[in-house]
């Protein structure tokens, strides 16, 4: 949009982060922080140990937003990545999110690739029979959302008729639902007659902050160390504004353009 700025903070300690959220929310007149709808990307990272022990993982954890540009519907999920060779870990970890989600009546179904179903860029349990070899990342995708209708979701079609099977037994083991296969058409369809409006999803931003929070407990439960914290902001007027981060960790983007990653393949 034009006009839009981006505000980036890199490598902030997650505590800083948190404490300054926990006042803002106090005095949310104050604008301590950015309004919550300018929340466009979130990354923690840290080291992970497997029981406590072993060699540590680096892990880290997006909070993304996407919008479907058929429907408008904007879909927010949360990514684990970490290296290939660790993928029976990250499977472990995302599972135990989902579980942790639901304690709160939080939602969260994942995305099963259609070629390496839950762990993309793994060997683990693909739905391809010709995967053998992980990549040098891997990946999870967690969409905060009941509907296994959602546009991210809904890949069956796209899935080769061979495999079709395989996909709907992986999605209902770890989704506990069958997949959805909306279609094209359907979706299309569904917008004509007014039953899928383009703000049916969840308005971008609104529980970003509610969101972080979760993530930040639950990675603090799993004993997730040396944590470091990564937030943009895009809106407007962002670069007028002072808040309560140390600004030493900002950088303001005037065009706005800035990611935490360029694609998902770059994670693999």
């Amino acid at each position: 949009m034009a006009g839009d700025e981006a505000l980036r903070y890199d490598n902030l300690p997650v505590d800083d982060f948190l404490t300054a959220l926990a006042n803002h929310e106090r005095n949310e007149k104050r604008n301590l922080l950015p309004m919550e709808e300018y929340v466009s990307q979130v990354m923690f990272s840290g080291q992970f140990s497997p029981g406590g022990s072993g060699k540590p993982a680096e892990l880290s954890c997006y909070w993304l937003e996407e919008t479907d540009p058929l429907s408008e519907k904007v879909e927010t999920f949360v990514l684990f990545h970490t290296s290939g060779e660790q993928a029976r870990l990250l499977k472990d970890i995302s599972l135990s999110f989902k579980a942790f989600l639901s304690k709160y009546g939080v939602p969260g179904l994942f995305r099963i690739d259609p070629r390496y179903g839950l762990v993309c860029g793994s060997a683990l349990e693909p739905i391809d029979s010709e995967v053998h070899w992980n990549k040098p990342g891997a990946y999870t995708a967690l969409y905060l959302t009941k509907d296994p209708a959602s546009p991210s979701l809904a890949l069956l079609e796209y899935v080769h008729q061979s495999r079709r099977d395989r996909f709907a037994e992986i999605f209902r083991k770890y989704n506990g639902v069958a997949p959805a296969k909306p279609g094209l058409l359907a979706t299309t369809w569904k917008r004509l007659r007014g039953k899928e409006s383009g703000t049916s999803g969840t308005a971008r931003g609104r529980r970003a902050y509610r969101d972080i929070k979760m993530i930040a407990a639950f990675l603090k439960q799993n004993a997730l160390k040396d944590v470091k914290f990564s937030i943009i902001y895009k809106g407007r007027g962002l670069g007028d504004m002072s808040f309560l981060l140390d600004s030493n960790f900002a950088t303001h983007v005037p065009g706005g353009n800035t990611r935490l990653f360029s694609s998902l393949g770059d994670l693999m």
